[in-house]
């Protein structure tokens, strides 16, 4: 897969915070915020993304390369890889109303 072929955009984090962000969760591991634009940003702390990179799993990759699933809408897919600089920091995805987005154990 060419980066021409990536379904997901890159985008860069001000391109968020322009428009504001609203804190919905907070662990160790990650963030979760809403969007004025009306998407969920789920960032990722670094140490929690060279953990994963040192077991082999490349979270950007597999953001990058989402896509839908034929017939099965309830999957969400990331709609944009978001990155401060050329660091991947994260994704965002459409906001699902009655969806919690709080994690019980992180």
């Amino acid at each position: 897969m060419t980066l021409g072929d990536l379904l997901v955009k890159k985008i860069e984090i001000s391109q968020l915070t322009v428009n504001g962000l609203t804190k919905i969760f907070e662990g160790d591991k990650s963030a979760v915020y809403k969007t004025k634009g009306g998407e969920i940003f789920k960032s990722f702390s670094s140490n929690y993304l060279q953990f994963l990179n040192s077991g082999g799993v490349d979270l950007e990759k597999s953001i990058l390369e989402s896509k839908p699933i034929e017939g099965i809408p309830e999957i969400v897919v990331p709609n944009k890889a978001v990155y401060f600089g050329d660091s991947f920091l994260g994704y965002t995805a459409d906001f699902i109303e009655g969806v919690t987005y709080i994690l019980r154990r992180e």
